[in-house]
């Protein structure tokens, strides 16, 4: 399975920053008011390397308008978007 998904703008996190925008969102989520902002879409994806050990890489994309009303529909969402994973 590649990196990429087919028809996806996600943004790269660098391995040095990992998961440091799930900690600025976090902390900013209190200042929002009404709807607030858009749902955060965060992958780790690990690029396995040849003679050393692998890479954690942060991928994330913003949805709008997503059903997150339940497990299910999360789960979906999740389960769609790994069937567009580009092959190698």
């Amino acid at each position: 399975m590649a990196m990429t998904i087919d028809n996806l703008i996600e943004v790269v996190e660098p391995n040095t920053e990992l998961m440091k925008l799930l900690d600025n969102r976090v902390a900013e989520l209190v200042s929002y008011k009404g709807y607030g902002p858009p749902d955060l879409c965060y992958f780790i994806k690990q690029e396995k390397q040849i003679f050393s050990k692998p890479i954690n890489i942060g991928y994330y994309h913003y949805i709008y308008g997503a059903d997150t009303s339940s497990a299910a529909s999360i789960a979906t969402y999740m389960c769609n978007i790994l069937k567009r994973s580009q092959t190698e």
